[in-house]
């Protein structure tokens, strides 16, 4: 099934007023495929992101619906509603593109820290400055290409 499929039977169901049952019926198949890059897309566009949240971090795919994109499209929408989630996922993705090495890398990485600052000047002040703190000693310190990315992204 593809996200354009899923949004054909709804259509059709819910002309049928059946939609409730039907969408029940495929929210468990998809379940039981383990197709949870699947069950993001389809909770992200009902704007559920509580449930993209919860099936985005059981996909391990890299496919279609899956991967790094995928994290980063639930991260940007659990930005208002979920910060700390939002937070979590845009690290571990930074985190990530600095270990993979390069300075595109660490300029993408670079950005997505951008937006963890962001959030954390918005919901939690101060707490900036020990997870840069913590980046520097882990990473940063030893990366001269990846702290030019962060000096130039405003972030050192």
């Amino acid at each position: 099934m593809s996200l354009s499929d899923y949004e054909h039977v709804r259509s059709v169901a819910q002309r049928m007023d059946r939609w409730d049952a039907v969408r029940s019926e495929i929210h468990d198949q998809l379940h039981e495929q383990n197709q949870y890059a699947l069950l993001t897309r389809i909770h992200l566009e009902n704007n559920d992101v509580e449930s993209a949240l919860q099936t985005v971090q059981k996909d391990g795919s890299s496919g279609r619906y899956g991967g790094a994109s995928l994290k980063m499209d639930v991260a940007e929408a659990a930005e208002d509603e979920y910060p700390e989630a939002a937070i979590e996922l845009y690290t571990k993705r930074g985190r990530s593109l600095i270990a993979d090495r390069g300075r595109g890398n660490y300029r993408q990485a670079a950005e997505l820290f951008q937006r963890v600052k962001a959030l954390y000047d918005q919901h939690e002040p101060g707490a900036w400055d020990d997870v840069l703190e913590a980046l520097y000693d882990d990473e940063l310190h030893r990366l001269p290409a990846a702290r030019d990315e962060f000096e130039k992204a405003d972030l050192l």
